[in-house]
């Protein structure tokens, strides 16, 4: 039933992606990109707009590869392979991470079906996930995000854990400023959770080894956030949007757990 389910949920998937198409601001990026060239238009949204450096670099490659009259099929079969690859990686370091004996068939299948939840439950699916301006900055991150704690809970602890880690973790921080700072904070209390506890005494620990990984996630996505918080196109495009309303903010974020819980 399970992979019924799924395989149902991959073809509606693939359906939607197939007969879609560029739409409103993909336009701009795309003939930017063609003007341009991938650098110099990265650099231009960088300092006059859009400062989320590792989902303008990723589109403006996408934008090299397909074209407005393209089927974006392609597109969503990497998003939703990358998609796949990163969460069953997670769920897979945390069976072994935790000592439970799962199947590579059943945690393909239970990944693929966090995946269908969470598009599922996923506010303004058009936009979120088949807008392409949109789908860089708001799923991309998400999906290196989980590659990234899968590296965290990996037992392994070689170089190319680590560098994997660092790339993880630095696209996930650089992609969409609110998810960096939820991170931030999750594995920043983790960090210090695990920090204290008195158990990791002796340096060749393994928990040791798992709290080095995850210092290093959490000064990658500062670094990386950083690298978008302070930079000249924020305080441009500020100038285009209506000031900070602490109240506004506040409301925004009452009515959104309202409608969670309600759903």
């Amino acid at each position: 039933i399970l992979l019924v389910i799924n395989i149902l949920c991959i073809s509606l998937f693939l359906m939607l992606g197939y007969f879609n198409r560029f739409a409103s601001d993909d336009f701009a990026y795309y003939f930017r990109v063609r003007d341009m060239g991938i650098w110099h238009a990265f650099i231009f949204a960088y300092k006059t707009w859009n400062t989320r450096w590792a989902s303008i670099i990723f589109m403006n490659l996408m934008m090299k590869i397909f074209t407005p009259e393209s089927s974006l099929l392609l597109y969503y079969i990497l998003i939703l392979g990358m998609f796949f690859i990163s969460v069953y990686r997670m769920l897979r370091s945390l069976f072994i991470y935790n000592f439970m004996e799962i199947s590579p068939v059943i945690t393909a299948n239970y990944s693929m079906l966090l995946i269908s939840c969470f598009f599922l439950c996923t506010f303004g699916i058009d936009d979120s996930w088949f807008w392409m301006n949109a789908s860089t900055i708001y799923i991309l991150p998400i999906i290196f995000l989980c590659l990234g704690t899968s590296y965290i809970l990996d037992i392994k602890n070689n170089f190319l854990t680590h560098l994997m880690l660092n790339i993880s973790f630095f696209i996930a921080g650089g992609g969409n400023e609110p998810l960096a700072i939820l991170a931030i904070i999750f594995f920043g209390t983790n960090f210090i959770t695990q920090s204290i506890n008195k158990q990791i005494t002796t340096f060749n620990n393994p928990e040791r080894k798992h709290l080095h990984k995850l210092r290093a996630a959490l000064l990658i996505l500062i670094l990386s956030f950083s690298v978008n918080f302070f930079c000249p196109g924020l305080a441009v495009r500020q100038g285009f949007l209506p000031s900070y309303n602490v109240n506004h903010i506040v409301a925004s974020i009452l009515y959104t757990c309202l409608l969670l819980s309600k759903s």
